[in-house]
């Protein structure tokens, strides 16, 4: 990678990394949501131009649809870290694991993408949500309304993306140039006839496990509180 054009990357990461801290909540208020948010967008729109250029065809149809699927990662992953609700961070999660199945998918990994989507969006979230939904509501707590050392997080996911990306880049073109070698050492096809042919039991086994346990927690989120006498609640 050219030297120039991984600091100007650094310096739209870190105008991001500014963005991000402005967005965060502190003291049971958001900071400065409006030009956090606005940084954050700028930074982005940078990050992903400065990408395109350095790619060699970026008139290829991968590279709009790598470009449109990460922008909706990264920006749905600001939106999940800088809620107050946990209701609406669980739905941005949603979506950024929707656009991360999408990059997965652009990678040939059909069953990955598709695990990402039945696992977390279609499984482990709408669970999370229907507890949320049913719970008790009550006021936020201290964590959900002020961020706990907003400063060092924010610096230290500004040091690890930029080594990252100093890591992965130089390597970008002998990826690209394996790709075709790695594609059709396995499919999606020939792993659904693994696991239904010789583990059909196992599987079975799992689908009831996990389908007595969101019964379970309906069925324990549904039952009747036990009301505390006058007494002891007068005590506290």
């Amino acid at each position: 990678m050219d030297g120039n054009l991984y600091l100007i990357i650094c310096c739209i990461i870190a105008l991001g990394a500014l963005g991000l801290f402005l967005m965060l909540p502190r003291f049971g208020r958001v900071g400065f949501p409006r030009f956090g948010a606005l940084l954050a967008a700028v930074a982005l729109v940078g990050l992903f131009a400065a990408l395109l250029i350095s790619a060699r065809a970026p008139r290829e149809a991968e590279h709009f649809w790598f470009t449109l699927f990460g922008a909706v990662a990264v920006i749905s992953a600001f939106l999940m870290i800088c809620q107050k609700q946990a209701l609406y961070a669980a739905l941005y999660f949603v979506l950024t694991a929707l656009a991360v199945a999408g990059l997965v998918l652009l990678q040939k990994g059909e069953f990955l993408a598709l695990a990402l989507v039945i696992v977390y969006s279609g499984g482990i979230i709408v669970i999370y949500i229907f507890a949320l939904m049913l719970a008790r509501q009550q006021e936020l707590d201290e964590c959900d309304i002020d961020a706990r050392s907003p400063f060092l997080a924010v610096l230290i996911g500004f040091f690890l993306s930029g080594s990252i990306l100093r890591l992965l880049i130089p390597s970008a073109d002998n990826i690209a140039q394996d790709a075709d070698v790695l594609v059709g050492t396995g499919t999606a096809a020939k792993l659904g006839a693994e696991l239904f042919n010789n583990h059909v039991v196992a599987l079975e086994v799992a689908g009831v496990v996990l389908l007595v346990a969101a019964v379970a927690a309906i069925a324990v989120l549904k039952a009747p509180k036990v009301k505390e006498p006058e007494e002891r609640r007068n005590l506290f």
